[in-house]
């Protein structure tokens, strides 16, 4: 008589803890760090490179064009491989770029770097969200903090060594960080399967277009999308120029210019980033909906600061205007997403932040430091961040459109 062992069936891959991903948390910081860490060696690249503005606004832009192209490609990874080492890789490929632009002699060799960084950063922001909702940790506070916390490091880290042993070596110690959350995200197990992973499952079928056509058809959702990708613009253009305004206009010294940005953005973006999430709260225990009014009376005070900052002349006037115009941005971003989040659930609303993510890190963020360098070959680095505040105010205005679109319940 034979006796068979009775199957075991395997086990549900345990969900990952708190700590574990911790980071994956500041996976996608990672792409704001990079931003500021090339904002703030600006300056020390177009004197050692003889490089225009206009191409340092290309080697800021990069990125950010090669990470809206290739998060899809991730995208559609998700199912099929594990999330934490695909962001593991990516991270790691980012390091890589990033190493390889401290060699750089040239234009022609600094823009392949820095895009082929924007390959590795497509895996963290589009990967590492859906894996926090999958694993229970998609409701922390934390994530938002992602913009303003991850360039102000890049900004201080990049801008404090590039100062005293040179921007190559300023970027290779932000490089070096990407080497450490490699090696912590790829120790991190699977999460099970959740309402994420089927929603990206469900839009790598074909299912994008069609989910992405039923969300613009409803009221205020084309208008809001229009005017988060305006904001991006603004957003995107005063990070990557602030450091070389302060320096170049405002004749800040080169060791302070970056570290005076960090300081500023850490301190407003961060209160920008909780006050906002706080009135969503508030707004969602009394139960308003009028998230995209604020949204637009916060734009269109930062776009009236932003002017502020770039007339003034003394450092009290437009270090505090240029706080105050941080915090509203920072505190914009939270209603604004949580207006788009709420039209659908499953695929739809997967859309739905898809096209937010499109919008900021595509269409409206990868092209402004480009066209903002531009405008300063062509004219001068003060003319040129005026089309900061005209951004603002025009996604002022598309976010009272997409109010009044939107019915009672956004008007208030």
């Amino acid at each position: 008589m034979i006796v068979r062992a009775p199957r075991v069936e395997p086990s549900p891959p345990a969900a990952p803890t708190a700590r574990a991903t911790l980071a994956l948390a500041l996976a996608p910081a990672l792409a704001w760090l990079d931003r500021g860490a090339a904002a703030a060696v600006v300056e020390a690249l177009r004197a050692d490179l003889w490089l225009t503005d206009l191409q340092l606004g290309l080697v800021a832009s990069a990125p950010a064009i090669l990470l809206a192209l290739a998060a899809p490609a991730y995208a559609a990874l998700a199912a099929d491989a594990r999330r934490p080492r695909l962001v593991a890789g990516g991270v790691l490929l980012w390091s890589a770029s990033t190493f390889l632009a401290v060699t750089a002699r040239g234009h022609a060799t600094l823009l392949a770097a820095r895009a082929a960084a924007g390959i590795g950063l497509a895996a963290a922001v589009s990967l590492a969200p859906g894996f926090l909702e999958d694993a229970g940790a998609a409701r922390g506070r934390g994530r938002r903090l992602a913009a303003p916390l991850g360039c102000a490091a890049g900004y201080a880290l990049a801008g404090v060594v590039s100062a005293r042993f040179g921007w190559r070596a300023g970027l290779g110690a932000a490089g070096v960080l990407g080497v450490v959350l490699a090696a912590a995200c790829a120790r991190v197990r699977e999460a099970p399967p959740g309402e994420a992973a089927r929603a990206w499952g469900a839009l790598r079928s074909g299912a994008f277009s069609s989910a992405a056509g039923r969300v613009l058809e409803r009221p205020g959702a084309a208008p809001a999308l229009a005017g988060l990708t305006s904001y991006a613009f603004g957003a995107a253009a005063l990070a990557s120029w602030l450091p070389a305004f302060l320096e170049r206009v405002r004749a800040v010294p080169r060791r302070f210019a970056a570290l005076e940005s960090g300081v500023v953005l850490l301190m407003a973006g961060v209160a920008g980033a909780l006050a906002g999430a706080a009135l969503v709260d508030a707004l969602r225990a009394r139960g308003r909906r009028i998230e995209l009014r604020a949204a637009s009376g916060a734009t269109l005070g930062a776009a009236l600061l932003v002017v502020g900052a770039i007339f003034a002349r003394r450092p009290s006037a437009y270090l505090a205007a240029l706080v105050l115009a941080l915090l509203l941005l920072s505190a914009a971003a939270a209603p604004v997403l949580t207006a788009l989040a709420r039209v659908a659930t499953g695929p739809d609303r997967a859309a739905a932040l898809g096209l937010a993510a499109l919008a900021v890190y595509g269409v409206g963020g990868a092209p402004a430091a480009a066209i903002v360098g531009a405008i300063s070959d062509a004219r001068s680095l003060w003319w040129a961040m005026f089309a900061i505040p005209v951004a603002l105010a025009l996604a002022s205005g598309a976010f009272a459109v997409a109010a009044r679109r939107a019915g009672p319940g956004e008007r208030g």
